[in-house]
């Protein structure tokens, strides 16, 4: 009975072996159309975190996009979410996006159409823009009476790999959507810097850039704390303003949370091999929105 036994467990291996040797395993993907163009829409806008102020359906050229009647742009955060480097197609040439807020009760939730069980909204942004076919590009929005910037997205991350062949860097791009007031971008231009391990000074690391502008992008070191491990550091940060006529103004400085007016750092983990996008945004001279950065990881 033993032996009986024995043999059906081999045989039961085998097949399970032969299965997986003979069925490849397959990722469908459809490559993208090249009369197409790819986008993210990333929501920059200084705006609070209630019910009436959240963005519950997206449309671009009349494509509708929910989330199960959920929340499906964040402030400060971008479309589509849940994965990295994830686009959206669309037709090449103008496209026009439109956002959707809720429409709430008296006690101020939302409503559900109790005939569709869809959630009632109301138009909150209507505007245009243009991208050519085969472009990536980030869709910011910004403020609800402006078009929205559209930044290249076509540059390739840098390869991280060091000279001795080990990932030992991490690939940044800083983006400047910082205002002095709702609704007035600032004026001049912004530089980050990052900490010198070694010297503990801030020193620059990519150009300057007005609003609405992208850096290059810029490769950092990562010296990981953990032998064993992927590798992560902490990399502190500043950033240099600098006024209309290109002075340089010193350390930025911006009112915050408290409504003292201080001086901007800030601190990212970074991870090697992996690519970021970092978002300045907020108000400068006013602390209901105060300045930070927003990090959209890219690889």
């Amino acid at each position: 009975m033993k032996i009986f036994k024995y043999i059906a467990a081999a045989l039961a291996l085998t097949a399970v072996f032969t299965s997986c040797k003979d069925r490849e395993v397959e990722f469908p993907m459809d490559k993208v159309d090249s009369s197409k163009a790819m986008v993210q829409v990333m929501y920059m806008e200084p705006v609070g975190t209630t019910a009436a102020e959240k963005i519950y359906r997206i449309e671009l050229n009349g494509k509708r996009y929910e989330n199960n009647n959920a929340e499906i742009l964040a402030r400060y955060n971008g479309f589509p979410g849940g994965g990295v480097s994830i686009y959206q197609t669309v037709d090449a040439g103008t496209v026009n996006i439109k956002l959707y807020r809720a429409v709430l009760n008296e006690k101020g939730n939302t409503q559900i159409d109790e005939t569709t069980n869809e959630m009632i909204v109301q138009l909150y942004y209507d505007k245009n823009f243009t991208i050519e076919a085969g472009k990536r590009a980030a869709v910011v929005i910004y403020d609800k009476d402006s078009d929205p910037a559209v930044v290249s997205e076509d540059y390739d991350i840098p390869t991280t790999t060091g000279v001795d062949g080990q990932a030992d860097w991490a690939a940044v791009r800083f983006y400047n959507f910082m205002m002095d007031e709702k609704g007035q971008p600032m004026k001049g231009k912004l530089q980050v810097r990052m900490q010198d391990d070694a010297s503990k000074e801030y020193v620059p690391v990519a150009e300057p850039v007005a609003f609405g502008e992208a850096t290059s992008w810029f490769l950092t070191p990562v010296h990981k704390t953990v032998y064993n491990s992927g590798g992560s550091q902490r990399r502190d940060l500043d950033v240099i303003y600098f006024d209309e006529d290109g002075n340089e103004q010193g350390q930025l400085t911006f009112t915050n949370s408290k409504g003292n007016v201080t001086g901007f750092t800030d601190w990212w983990t970074l991870y090697i091999g992996r690519g970021y996008s970092w978002y300045i945004r907020g108000t400068r001279n006013d602390n209901t929105y105060p300045v930070a950065i927003t990090q959209w990881t890219r690889r």
